[in-house]
């Protein structure tokens, strides 16, 4: 047994030096503390990483990206082969991991999260690890000034998708690219963001206000399309043979309109330069920046006294109890509406098509939450009916 650790060891050690000269000598650093692979931080942390590049925020170097081997990761493979170098090998990945624990100068922290690449003993949990929970979230902040200062960049623009790959998929879903695009996403399960699963009900006005406009629907997503929403034949590309992260992509940036609800999906709006509705997040503390985008948060509701929080309590509770999923025996979860989501969905199509501007109001509301950077506002309405909240 002695023996065996002993040569595990000693095959560890000439690794790590092999790595430490090969990185050294080829001046190569890795991308690291990120959550690739997870399609919200798929999004958004290659997206602020190409920010740092092209501000030169960071040193110039051959940067790499090790990813596990998932469908996901070849997909991100393809697409950025002209923009990184990224290497998909589980075992590959797993040992630059540890490799990086012992050298992190050859890492670069690209995290939008609270996660660090530290050795597994010394991380006590979620929130009270190296990175706290508000630095987590502050670290938003940099990403979206990055994205003031450039806001004509987006980096999930001109990939490498074949012409031939998006033909399939448009073909295959029977989709008229002459006709306007709408993507609608709900939650069934409890996430990061969402606090609460999506009532399908509360889509069908937004729905058949879309189809009014002439707008074709396509079901996005991984859930399973609910039995109501079949009467007005959307197309069921989440529930379909076609599904791939490269996929949600050309859809994406084919959308004239987007509707996420709580989900890392709705970072693919931003960094394609398309609209977005991003509803029924309770992190209020950090909506998805988008300067074609209109939020509804969900909101808390105190279950003895009924009291809602107010918006600044909200971010208070979430900082204080620094927890991801959420979870509460005192509070109540209230997602947005049927008549929210509507009045959100006119207001974004208005903005979009420069009918109707932002507001003193909504500016303001972004003024007392800090939340001045993000490209994104709250929407009017919502914000009118709990304007007691701010």
């Amino acid at each position: 047994m002695k023996k065996k650790k002993f040569l595990q060891n000693f095959l560890l050690s000439i690794i790590n030096i092999f790595f430490y000269c090969i990185f050294k000598l080829l001046n190569i650093n890795i991308l690291n503390n990120h959550l690739i692979g997870a399609v919200g931080h798929s999004t958004s942390e290659l997206d602020y990483f190409f920010l740092m590049k092209k501000s030169k925020k960071i040193k110039k170097k051959n940067y790499l990206l090790f990813l596990d081997n998932t469908s996901l990761s070849r997909d991100l493979k393809i697409m950025f082969s002209s923009k990184i170098f990224i290497i998909v090998n589980t075992t590959l990945n797993t040992i630059i991991k540890k490799f990086l624990q012992k050298h992190s100068d050859f890492g670069l922290d690209i995290g939008l999260s609270h996660f660090l690449n530290i050795e597994e003993d010394k991380i006590k949990g979620f929130g009270s690890c190296v990175r706290s929970w508000k630095e987590g979230f502050d670290r938003d902040r940099d990403y979206w000034n990055l994205k003031n200062i450039y806001n004509d960049h987006f980096s999930y623009q001109e990939l490498n998708i074949k012409d031939e790959q998006k033909k399939k998929l448009l073909d295959g879903l029977n989709i008229d690219i002459n006709k306007k695009i709408a993507l609608i996403q709900i939650k069934t399960q409890i996430g990061n963001a969402c606090a609460k699963e999506t009532d399908p009900y509360t889509y069908l006005k937004t729905i058949e206000f879309l189809i009014e406009n002439n707008f074709q629907i396509i079901f996005v997503g991984r859930e399973i399309m609910p039995d109501i929403f079949k009467k007005y034949f959307l197309i069921n590309y989440a529930n379909s043979k076609y599904i791939s992260w490269m996929n949600d992509v050309i859809l994406a940036e084919k959308a004239d309109f987007f509707l996420s609800f709580g989900s890392g999906l709705g970072h693919l709006p931003a960094v394609l330069n398309r609209p977005c509705l991003y509803v029924g997040f309770w992190h209020l503390i950090s909506p998805i920046s988008n300067q074609k985008s209109i939020f509804i948060p969900s909101i808390l509701k105190n279950k003895k006294s009924g009291k809602f929080l107010k918006f600044s309590e909200q971010i208070e509770y979430a900082n204080k109890k620094s927890i991801q999923h959420f979870s509460s025996k005192l509070y109540e979860v209230i997602n947005p509406d049927s008549d929210d989501l509507l009045n959100g969905t006119k207001e974004l199509i208005d903005f979009i098509g420069n009918k109707k501007n932002i507001d003193v109001d909504q500016i303001n509301f972004k003024k007392k939450l800090n939340l001045q950077k993000c490209q994104s506002n709250i929407s009017k309405f919502f914000l009118k009916k709990y304007t007691h909240l701010c």
